[in-house]
């Protein structure tokens, strides 16, 4: 979300002096943990709390980075791509439309706050890595990764001109955004 001062329409000044107090009050109200079936079947990890049974409830994906894993890294992102039982990973539910945002945040080395962050928009991002399979998107999947393990990861970059339209929100200072 863009800060108010940001928006064209003047804003109430106690508005704008106020807004982190309020958002820090009403976001609780309006965000509660994934279940269990979200968590390991949507790879949601937060939802947005919606009154209206009829329209779907907004999902969003969360990954929290430590500083140390993330040196030099701070121009990508990372989503597993291979699993070692052969489960879904998150780039397979990703492309089935779940979650609708996903949250990356980097910590500071202290671990008290996020140092980077970014918010993307799923369905965009998978319309991307669709079409980056059948072009040559090199700004956009940088690589993938094996963790010894059985597992993998793709990295993307996150601040290419091919992701530029899936990047809602972002505190990167090659975004303009945040």
């Amino acid at each position: 979300m863009q800060n108010p001062s940001s928006l064209e329409k003047p804003f109430d000044p106690l508005l704008i002096k106020h807004f982190d107090s309020i958002r820090r009050i009403v976001g609780p109200r309006l965000l509660s943990l994934s279940n269990y079936l979200q968590d390991t079947e949507e790879a949601t990890d937060l939802v947005v709390l919606c009154p209206i049974v009829s329209v779907k409830t907004p999902s969003l994906g969360v990954r929290i980075r430590s500083p140390l894993a993330n040196k030099g890294w701070y121009n990508e992102f990372t989503i597993r791509s291979r699993s070692r039982r052969g489960q879904r990973t998150e780039i397979d539910k990703f492309l089935t439309g779940t979650p609708d945002w996903f949250f990356y945040g980097i910590l500071l080395d202290d671990g008290s706050d996020f140092d980077v962050w970014h918010i993307i928009d799923v369905a965009i991002w998978a319309r991307l890595y669709r079409e980056a399979e059948e072009r040559d998107f090199s700004d956009f999947w940088v690589r993938e990764r094996s963790n010894g393990d059985g597992t993998a990861f793709k990295a993307f970059t996150i601040v290419s001109r091919t992701m530029k339209d899936a990047v809602i929100a972002s505190n990167h200072p090659d975004h303009n955004n945040e």
